[in-house]
């Protein structure tokens, strides 16, 4: 078979994504220019968030609409997340937990159950 590969640095990339264990749900979206450091914006941010928190695929699905990815898979981890910033923009530095710029080999998701 063939896949399309995209990875989560690439421009074109949004992923749901919840930070654990505080249940924060938003959207990854990569830095131009910055492969090690993706912007986590929110969907609900009335959790308080910190540095050293893991970020994990979402996997929610609901109204027709419905992640790529199957929940629980490891993006990466909270790099910056003070309140001010939380307050001000919504939004947080994640480095992802692959190193983006040296990745040699990937898994391909070929469909399944997503419960």
């Amino acid at each position: 078979g063939v896949s399309k590969v995209t990875l989560i640095s690439d421009h074109s990339s949004r992923v749901s994504v919840k930070v654990v264990p505080a249940g924060s749900m938003g959207i990854v979206t990569p830095t131009v220019g910055e492969p090690n450091t993706l912007v986590l914006s929110f969907l609900n941010s009335d959790k308080n968030l910190h540095k050293g928190q893991d970020v994990v695929t979402a996997g929610w699905h609901g109204e027709g609409i419905e992640a790529r990815f199957p929940p629980n898979i490891p993006v990466g981890e909270i790099t910056k997340a003070s309140v001010i910033v939380q307050e001000a923009t919504e939004k947080v530095n994640v480095r992802p937990y692959a190193d983006l710029r040296n990745l040699g080999t990937v898994q391909v998701l070929t469909g399944g159950s997503r419960k």
